[in-house]
């Protein structure tokens, strides 16, 4: 729809293999997997899953889960070598086991036939992070995403990352270069999107 959005390292190769139009979601959260800041942006949006499957019903899209993740494909995989056909071993530790590891890698969930997006009705809750040299950053970004939901009659709860590991890499400040700082909290086009923040 022409609105601004981070380019990823992958981009090329999820336009070669057709999903590139495709929306992905993970099932975990990658600043809290990987202790550091999240590669997708500050904003994370956590999506009712009830809600999901229905929209996925009602408007007959297609919902399917790498057996791993697209980047790992090559040109002569076969789609059973690409994509699960069962849930069975996804989770292969009990429910509210500390081990959060899957099966294999880290697979996505890939919504196609979508074209439109996901509505944001679905959400349930955002989380945004903290950044490391900005103290209002995450107050002003709240303020920007309640404004812009109570617009479409929207309030879901939206807080500043609360649980982070002690050792996480988004508090080492001298570890992030400015350009990092770029990549991470910020997308091309942002500015003059949404407005400056700090």
């Amino acid at each position: 729809m022409g609105h601004p959005q981070s380019g990823q390292w992958s981009d090329q190769l999820d336009q070669k293999y057709g999903i590139w139009n495709d929306i992905f979601l993970n099932f975990h959260d990658l600043h809290r997997s990987f202790s550091g800041p999240n590669d997708y942006g500050p904003i994370l949006f956590c999506l009712d899953a009830q809600k999901l499957l229905t929209h996925i019903e009602k408007q007959n899209l297609q919902l399917s889960i790498t057996k791993k993740q697209p980047h790992h494909w090559k040109p002569n995989d076969k789609d059973s070598e690409r994509w699960l056909s069962s849930l069975d071993g996804l989770f292969p530790h009990p429910a509210g086991s500390e081990k959060q590891a899957f099966t294999s890698g880290w697979p996505d969930i890939v919504i196609g036939g979508a074209g439109t997006g996901l509505p944001l009705s679905m959400v349930s809750r955002i989380i945004i992070d903290i950044h490391p040299t900005v103290s209002t950053f995450t107050s002003q970004l709240k303020s920007i995403a309640e404004n812009c939901l109570k617009g479409h009659g929207l309030a879901p709860e939206i807080y500043g990352r609360k649980f982070c590991k002690a050792e996480c890499k988004c508090k080492k400040t001298e570890h992030i270069t400015e350009k990092k700082l770029g990549y991470k909290y910020a997308s091309d086009g942002w500015a003059k999107e949404c407005g400056k923040i700090a």
